[in-house]
């Protein structure tokens, strides 16, 4: 009920929405209010919950795609499925446009596939001081999401749909490099192409 409320009362207004969150902060309620006060979510730490925040609170599709996964991982009806696809768009929505700005079709399989085909490319900031770091960490994140997505195409074995705890960990992964991403964390050389 009270889900419906916060997506259909405005009357609320912010100072109602806080104090709604207020309450069940104190309750011990697993739910809180969610970061847009659109609706109620299973609560979750407050330092992911403030990153995510910081996140979605930006424009672009990137944005939109990670407060939908968050929404479908952590809603009061989640969908582990929807949750990992939506993260899988966030993140190639992030990527795409520094490691396959080109391809006007990139999924997170192409992007790997891209920086698989030439590494030395790319760079990040989690060098030793003297140098760029690797485009590995980046690399690893993004193909363990793509990998642990199994149900987004049908087969020859049947579907086995994505468990609530590869969701969340699809979705925070997703989060870390949706957030590097636009810290501008991660470029192309210049001399790499």
């Amino acid at each position: 009920m009270l889900d419906g409320l916060l997506s259909t009362d405005q009357s609320w207004g912010f100072a109602g929405r806080l104090a709604l969150q207020d309450l069940l902060t104190q309750a011990g309620s697993v739910w809180a209010v969610s970061a847009d006060f659109s609706s109620l979510q299973k609560r979750v730490a407050p330092e992911l919950t403030s990153l995510v925040s910081e996140i979605v609170s930006g424009e672009g599709s990137a944005a939109q795609h990670l407060t939908r996964a968050w929404s479908e991982l952590y809603g009061r009806s989640p969908d582990p499925s929807k949750a990992c696809a939506e993260a899988i768009k966030a993140m190639e929505a992030a990527a795409a446009p520094v490691i396959s700005p080109e391809n006007l079709k990139a999924t997170l399989g192409t992007i790997n596939a891209d920086i698989r085909a030439k590494p030395s490319k790319f760079q990040t900031v989690l060098g030793d001081g003297n140098a760029a770091g690797s485009i590995e960490p980046v690399l690893a994140l993004m193909d363990a999401a793509w990998k642990a997505q199994v149900d987004r195409h049908a087969g020859i074995n049947p579907t086995v749909p994505v468990s609530a705890e590869q969701a969340e960990m699809i979705v925070s992964a997703a989060v870390i490099v949706v957030h590097w991403f636009a810290l501008g964390s991660v470029t192309v050389v210049e001399d790499g192409a």
